[in-house]
Parts: C-alpha cells; structure tokens; sequence
C-alpha cells in the first residue's frame, strides 16, 4: 500500500510547527514533520505537500524556483503575511492569509489528498484497478470492468490489509458485519468478482486464498 501523503512543515517559529502538528495528528494527520527549505527535496516519500510561511519576496521566489523542477511531485500550501505582495507566478498557488482559521488549512490539505486519491491506480497482472471510478481496465483490450459499490469496498479492503484478511474481518469490516449475512455469501461474491478479473475464475492468480485468507497479487503501484 502507497504511504499517506507525506506533510513537511516550514515555520521559523518552532512553537507553531508543534501546535500545527498537534492539530493535524488530533484528525488523524499523523505523517507530518518539521524541515528547513534546503532539505525538503532529500526525503524518499514520491509524494509530499509543503506547508511554508512565506514572510518575504525572496522566500517566495525560492518556492517559484522548486516548484520548477518538475522531476519532484510537491504540493505547495502557502501561508503568507496580508501586507506582502508577489509576482505573477505565484498568483496561481494555494495561498491562505495570514491570520488563518485551520478549518480553512484542513479543508485544503483534504481536497490535495483527494486529489491524488483520484489518480491512484493499482496493477494486478494485465489489468489496472482505479478505486475512484469503481473499475478495472484490461490492457490487453482497454476494456472498462464495472465494479459493484460492494465489490468496489471489497478490493479496497483488501489492498488496504496487505497481510491478508479472513472471512470474518471481510464481514465485519465490507457489509459492516450485518447478523444476517454467511460466508456462502461472501463466496458467492467472490466467484462473481474473480469473474470480472481472473482469466480462470477457478485457479485464481489475483485474488488468492492463502490458509484462510484472502490476497491481492498486486505488481505495482503508480
């Protein structure tokens, strides 16, 4: 599974980086770290979003600068004084005034980390999983697989748990453990989805069962 977004924190003020650290792991935003400008490029995250304090002209074109080297996937949030005043490059980025409610910051860094979501793809052998559009694509033929909602929270599932999951924990966890259902019922979806993705739903190669639980052979992920 793709590590979660990776967040580098850029404030002089080491008592605002901790407050704004705290805050974020308080919803559940615990990947975040404290860093200096020079260093954010050396860690070996793919993915990262910067939150910086601009607070002059020259920080500014320093960010202008990194966000040309278009081999990094960097996000830029910046938080700037009201009164400082930039180029035309900069007009285009996310830029939150200072003084700034975190509502305004959280709902910004969710819609970044949607974003990427909606490019996340997953390779099981010759076809492609997308979880945002609910689909696999064949390779061989650029055929679209439609996935159920349920099917679609099942792959999901799994991906999420790279060791493995049992009958009982795909119950729990997919149909939100509903009294009524078996696991006939979860063979049966199963089957039905080994069908859409497997070339012999009977000797699967994707979706596997290994000592009473289920795995996912994925080959790469973008």
């Amino acid at each position: 599974m793709p590590k979660d977004l990776e967040i580098t924190i850029i404030f002089k003020r080491k008592l605002i980086c901790d407050e704004l650290k705290n805050l974020l792991a308080d919803v559940g935003i615990k990947n975040v770290k404290q860093n200096n400008f020079r260093d954010i490029c050396k860690s070996n995250s793919p993915e990262k979003l910067v939150i910086i304090e601009l607070d002059s002209e020259k920080m500014a074109e320093e960010v202008i600068k990194l966000t040309r080297n278009k081999s990094l996937n960097i996000e830029i949030i910046c938080l700037t004084d009201k009164s400082l005043k930039f180029n035309d490059e900069l007009k285009d980025f996310r830029i939150i005034k200072q003084p700034f409610a975190f509502s305004e910051l959280l709902n910004l860094i969710n819609k970044i980390k949607d974003k990427k979501a909606s490019h996340q793809k997953f390779v099981f052998g010759n076809i492609i999983y997308i979880p945002k559009q609910a689909k696999f694509i064949n390779n061989s033929n650029n055929i679209d697989i439609k996935l159920t909602d349920l099917e679609n929270r099942l792959i999901a599932f799994i991906i999420k748990n790279r060791n493995g999951v049992s009958k009982r924990s795909i119950l729990q966890n997919v149909w939100r453990h509903k009294t009524d259902l078996n696991t006939h019922t979860l063979e049966s979806l199963i089957y039905r989805l080994r069908r859409k993705i497997e070339d012999d739903p009977n000797n699967p190669k994707i979706l596997k069962q290994i000592e009473k639980k289920y795995f996912l052979k994925i080959e790469d992920i973008n």
